[in-house]
């Protein structure tokens, strides 16, 4: 177990901050939080929250990817388009915007690892 912190960095909040699972994947690492899994990858970071809604994201840099939301009434499929994906031995930091028709809402989030340090395979 090591120590993360979620920042929401667009509004300013921690949304996660305790004690983390690290699974080492080949090619990558997932990291086990709270509502949250991070399946960390050199070029892809696929992003799964567990709440009310159940919310999968795929982001990779440059490249327009699909996301989707799964509600007691349905499935909602988005557009993503990630705009920074950053990773170093203590973070990793994703900005992306999620585009359903006319509708357009901008993300971004840090994960702070303390105590632990990682590579890509």
């Amino acid at each position: 177990m090591v120590q993360i912190r979620l920042l929401d960095l667009q509004n300013d909040q921690v949304i996660f901050s305790g004690n983390a699972n690290s699974i080492d994947r080949p090619k990558g690492v997932h990291w086990e939080f709270g509502q949250y899994v991070w399946k960390v990858y050199e070029d892809t970071l696929i992003i799964d929250s567990q709440g009310e809604v159940h919310v999968h994201l795929i982001c990779q840099k440059g490249k327009p990817t699909q996301a989707k939301i799964q509600t007691e009434y349905g499935e909602i499929r988005l557009h993503c388009e990630t705009s920074l994906y950053t990773i170093n031995e203590r973070s990793i930091e994703v900005r992306y915007t999620l585009k359903m028709e006319e509708q357009i809402e901008h993300f971004h989030f840090r994960l702070e690892i303390k105590g632990a340090n990682y590579a890509f395979h």
